[in-house]
Order: structure tokens, then C-alpha cells, then sequence
């Protein structure tokens, strides 16, 4: 099944590990082809080399943007799903209905805040889906791997 037309979005980082740590779940755990990273400023702006190394090693794309709006004017998504603490998303991602979108490659974007109480304002949780995959906030990390898991269970359904 190919993941080629989904892509995961680290959206203001705090700290390089964390851009680390992501880029190893997303390309390196579960062989996904995209990953993006908006609004890196500071010391997290030291992960960009690492995460640039790690796509070109494994053949995989990497895109750095200055923000959403960015993202947004580059590429023509059929959805948009944001995961901000649980607490601020608007409902449950549906997980079958989003396994079928991948299934028939269609376009989606992945938002996940990764700064200081997210790093995602009340314009950006409006550019798309304010979902969740669980109801605890277990950050960006946790989150990006249960929900790969989760769409991978349910496209092997499919």
C-alpha cells in the first residue's frame, strides 16, 4: 500500500530531539515517504541537518517551510487533519474513512504541533481538522505512532 500522497507535518518544533525523534517514528519505524517541518526557529533549527540527512539516506522527501500557509499555498491537500492537545480537537479522527482516502491516494496532510503547548494558534487549528487519536495528551511523538499504527491496521482491512 502506498503512503505516497500523505504527508507528515512537524509544525513548530521546540527542541531538534524532538525533530529527531519524529523523523525516526514516521520514515525509519513505519517507512512513510514525506515528512515536512514548519516554523523551525532556535535551537530546534539544529534538527533540520539531521532530518535532511536521514531522508536523503533512506531515499525519502523532506520540505522545510516557514509556516502552514506555506504549506497550504505549495500543496493542494484533500484533507487536512490537525492534532493539537486533545482537549482543543474538535472530535475523534475517523480512522476507516481516512484508511480509504490513503487507499485511493488521495492527498493529506498530517499537522502535528510540536511546541510549547502545541505550538499551533487558533488561525492554524482552523486550516484544517482539529482531530485526535486518543484522549490523552501524549504529545506529537506518541500521537504520529498510534496513529500510523492505526491507519495501518485499518488499510490491511480494507
Amino acid at each position: 500500500m502506498s503512503w505516497k500522497n500523505v504527508y507528515f507535518v512537524l509544525h513548530a518544533p521546540d527542541s531538534a530531539r524532538v525533530i529527531k525523534e519524529f523523523t525516526r517514528i514516521v520514515l525509519e519505524g513505519f517507512d512513510k515517504d514525506n515528512l515536512i517541518l514548519t516554523r523551525v526557529m532556535g535551537g530546534s533549527s539544529g534538527g533540520i541537518e539531521g532530518a535532511s540527512k536521514d531522508c536523503y539516506k533512506m531515499q525519502k522527501n523532506l520540505l522545510v517551510l516557514r509556516d502552514l500557509d506555506d504549506l497550504q499555498e505549495l500543496i493542494q491537500f484533500d484533507k487536512i487533519c490537525i492534532f493539537p492537545p486533545p482537549q482543543y480537537a474538535t472530535g475523534p479522527l475517523d480512522v476507516s474513512e481516512t484508511a480509504s482516502m490513503i487507499k485511493d491516494e488521495k492527498k493529506i496532510a498530517f499537522v502535528f504541533g510540536a511546541g510549547k503547548v502545541s505550538g499551533l494558534t487558533r488561525k492554524e487549528l482552523g486550516a484544517g481538522d482539529a482531530v485526535k487519536i486518543v484522549d490523552k495528551d501524549i504529545g506529537p511523538l506518541g500521537t504520529v505512532a498510534i496513529l500510523v499504527h492505526d491507519l495501518d491496521t485499518a488499510i490491511a482491512s480494507l
